[in-house]
């Protein structure tokens, strides 16, 4: 399928890795490592496409490009079709330029970023290059608008999308309840933003999931105090202080096997002072009876106590 006008462009294998932990302002950013790839590819874009081919000797398949399968293609020239309003109609033939599954054609131009996607009608469905489109809309945006984030923690979500994912599409009764220990697997030092994060404040927010707020030497290496766990604590006890449990996890043991020793051994303990963990409590709810609720009603809820 055809949205816009293909132009010949060079073809360059370019396999690039871009890490998800790099800010988007850094000095070493994605956009420097996608350019020095970029460039290096151009070093070699006068090779003929047939002779990287007969070189490298890939598995063939019919119908298949022997290389790759998908191509993204920026240039200068602005194309007829906007990003924002690509019109994808259904039963529309797909062009006889097309050689690979997905091909994405980008411009930039005085009106900002521009583009097409061409694509087989056997392999994907309309409506999913339409998302598709406005993902990658989304992530342009979100990247803009937040240069300081971790490319890891930019979601290609709307609100919309985001709560039929997390809240309409788990509307299903457990039949016991759901539990997640140690803060959910949470780790301290990757703050309230960390992936998965706000999955975990849904459930607890809409109510299908306790969250025990347990073993903080497991999410933080911050000892004695913790003190970068309380932002996990205190945005979970937010999300809905009916569904937080406390946990002492004593004895503390090790969760990992020590090397040589069967896993029905007795791991060594953490020295932990649970007194100093306790105190940490009031430092995560202020409000004593939301204490109250975590300690004792939220538990004999849980757990049946009388």
């Amino acid at each position: 399928m055809k949205t816009g006008q293909l132009q010949k462009l060079p073809t360059e294998k370019r396999k690039q890795r871009v890490s998800g932990g790099i800010p988007w302002h850094a000095g070493v950013n994605p956009r420097n490592q996608v350019r020095d790839a970029s460039l290096a590819a151009y070093t070699h874009q006068e090779l003929p496409f047939d002779k990287l081919v007969e070189e490298l000797q890939p598995k063939r398949a019919p119908g298949r490009n022997p290389i790759f399968q998908a191509i993204l293609a920026f240039q200068n020239a602005a194309p007829q079709t906007s990003l924002a309003k690509v019109s994808l109609p259904a039963g529309a033939p797909v062009s006889a330029d097309v050689k690979f599954d997905l091909e994405v054609h980008l411009s930039d131009g005085p009106e900002g970023v521009r583009g097409w996607f061409v694509y087989s009608p056997e392999l994907f469905e309309p409506a999913f290059i339409e998302r598709m489109v406005f993902h990658f809309q989304r992530l342009f945006e979100k990247a803009m608008a937040e240069p300081d984030s971790e490319l890891s923690l930019l979601s290609l979500l709307d609100q919309a999308e985001y709560r039929q994912v997390v809240e309409e599409w788990n509307e299903t009764a457990a039949p016991v309840p759901v539990v997640f220990d140690h803060f959910g697997g949470a780790e301290a030092a990757l703050g309230t933003g960390q992936p998965g994060f706000d999955d975990l404040l849904a459930l607890v927010k809409s109510g299908k999931a306790y969250v025990k707020i347990s073993g903080a030497y497991r999410a933080s290496k911050l000892a004695p105090d913790y003190a970068d766990a309380a932002p996990l604590a205190q945005a979970l006890i937010a999300a809905n202080a009916e569904r937080i449990v406390w946990g002492t996890d004593w004895p503390h043991p090790d969760s990992v096997t020590p090397q040589g020793k069967k896993v029905t051994d007795v791991t060594p303990l953490y020295q932990i002072d649970d007194g100093r963990l306790l105190n940490q409590l009031p430092v995560w709810a202020p409000d004593a009876a939301v204490r109250k609720a975590i300690l004792v009603d939220n538990p004999a809820r849980l757990y049946g106590f009388t």
